[in-house]
């Protein structure tokens, strides 16, 4: 079922219009999406009445030629079928072939790997029934759409829900522990690292060759000692991991797999401190508990990161912990399987949506403004753009977000003062003292005068903006002293806003 569709009309009328040929001939395409209306939505449409329900249905364009939109449609709603057909062949296949081999002890981690792909798979089935059933003119008014909108090859746009951009994720037979290591690193192209799982399992050798070739090249040991020193939740490990460090580079592996297996562990949870805003908890759980909580809210990172660090490390993590190391493997092989392990872990520590990363990420956008005069209307104008992009990718509020964060940065200055901006054409700064111009900027007169002005120019139509304003107003009108300029602006900002509700509550 594979391969570009294409049909043209005299083959759409031999399907829809058996019979002969001369009968045949006098089919138009009306007659056709008649035909297409009644069969496939249950809707009997006459003739003053076809263009219109196409129009609003399937995304038709008035006054184009309608033997190529009825052609267009024809070949969408083929293609989503045989895409729809063709993910439903693989995940049932992929739904037996764990059912075939379903592990008897079921507190094993391979029990539990086995469900949880049973899940994902039958999470996949369900939602692909429901497209085929259900949703399926929604989806080919999409791509109608994209077509008009000038993306001519819309064969990818059937491929938009997690099964179809992520399907070789749903085979437990992928060696998740290569693709956990490399498919970052080798800038997401997935099927150079599929090369490097045949190399494994064909040539363990060359894998491992390979892997201390990436280990050097890269300077991974290098570069986990110094994010370790440099963040401000692992420097607490700055010793342990400097032994680590010595170790493996003096080729100590069995006590560097000692040593190290534990630390896997101890890294998810930094991981789930640094998501809450450096706050160490004790109640995290297990490792696969804190796995859990890593990757809750991104379903393509949990799709990569958790069937290997869930169900695949806890075993050689418990080996290490009950036995003091792992006699069974290769201790070079393995030692190298945990430093790309801690190598992983560490390199998502630096994602930018967790806290104070966030504020980093913000200032580091800023800092090509930093030639501009302060407070000029050139300055705020850019300064008001990067905030309202930085929302939009993010739409991040709360305890930790920016806004938050710059309020707070005395409570987190002992944070803030770990993160280094470092910049060519001048000293280093550190984050916290960054956080402080900043503030300064949003706390003045002119920042709020010329938001005042963009909403009463622009209006605040559209609800991102709306939601962004609101985010400013709410963070700052109790934060701004009272009786300044900056905070009798904000009431008017305020004022604007609630006037803008008020609209949009009574239509």
């Amino acid at each position: 079922m594979d391969g570009k569709i294409n049909i043209d009309l005299s083959e759409l009328k031999s399907m829809m219009f058996p019979g002969e040929q001369s009968t045949r001939n006098n089919v138009t395409s009306k007659d056709v999406l008649k035909n297409f209306a009644k069969r496939v939505d249950g809707v009997t449409l006459e003739d003053d009445a076809i263009e219109d329900y196409f129009i609003s249905n399937y995304n038709f364009v008035r006054g184009e030629n309608i033997d190529v939109q009825t052609n267009r449609l024809i070949n969408n709603y083929v293609t989503v079928i045989n895409d729809i057909l063709s993910d439903l062949a693989i995940i049932n296949k992929n739904i037996t072939n764990i059912k075939n081999m379903i592990a008897t002890d079921k507190e094993s981690y391979l029990y539990k790997k086995q469900q949880y792909f049973l899940k994902i798979n039958y999470e996949a089935k369900s939602h692909k029934e429901a497209l085929l059933f259900g949703e399926l003119q929604e989806k080919i008014k999409n791509r109608m759409g994209q077509f008009h909108n000038g993306d001519k090859d819309v064969e990818s746009l059937s491929k938009l829900d997690d099964y179809t951009m992520f399907n070789y994720l749903y085979d437990i037979s992928l060696d998740f522990g290569v693709f956990t290591k490399f498919f970052d690193v080798i800038k997401f192209n997935k099927e150079e690292v599929f090369k490097l799982i045949d190399k494994k399992k064909t040539d363990p050798e060359a894998y491992y060759e390979y892997a201390k070739k990436f280990i050097d090249e890269n300077r991974v040991l290098d570069y986990i000692y110094i994010k370790v020193k440099e963040h401000y939740l692992l420097s607490e490990k700055e010793e342990v991991f400097n032994i680590l460090y010595n170790l493996f580079k003096h080729g100590a592996y069995q006590t560097f797999v000692s040593l190290g297996a534990i630390q896997v562990e101890g890294l998810f949870y930094d991981f789930c401190s640094a998501i809450n805003g450096g706050v160490r908890k004790q109640g995290e759980g297990t490792l696969v508990n804190k796995v859990d909580k890593v990757f809750k809210n991104n379903r393509a990172q949990a799709l990569i990161y958790y069937p290997y660090f869930a169900f695949d490390v806890p075993i050689y993590r418990n080996e290490v912990a009950h036995n003091g190391t792992i006699v069974s493997l290769d201790a070079e092989h393995i030692a190298i399987d945990i430093l790309l392990d801690m190598y992983t872990v560490i390199k998502l520590m630096q994602q930018d949506w967790l806290p104070f990363n966030n504020l980093k990420s913000l200032i580091w956008q800023l800092k090509i403004y930093k030639q501009i005069p302060s407070l000029t209307n050139e300055y705020i104008d850019r300064i008001f753009i990067e905030l309202y992009s930085f929302f939009m990718m993010r739409k991040e509020e709360g305890d930790f977000g920016v806004f938050r964060i710059l309020k707070n940065r005395d409570k987190y200055k002992h944070i803030l003062e770990h993160y280094i901006m470092h910049y060519e054409d001048k000293d280093d700064t550190k984050l916290y003292d960054e956080a402080a111009e900043l503030l300064q900027v949003l706390v003045q007169e002119p920042f709020w005068q010329y938001t005042l002005n963009i909403i009463r120019d622009m209006g605040l139509s559209g609800t991102n903006f709306a939601q962004f304003v609101t985010i400013l107003v709410n963070e700052f009108i109790g934060y701004l002293p009272k009786g300044s300029s900056s905070h009798r602006l904000c009431i008017e900002v305020k004022k604007e806003l609630d006037a803008y509700n008020l609209n949009i509550q009574n239509g």
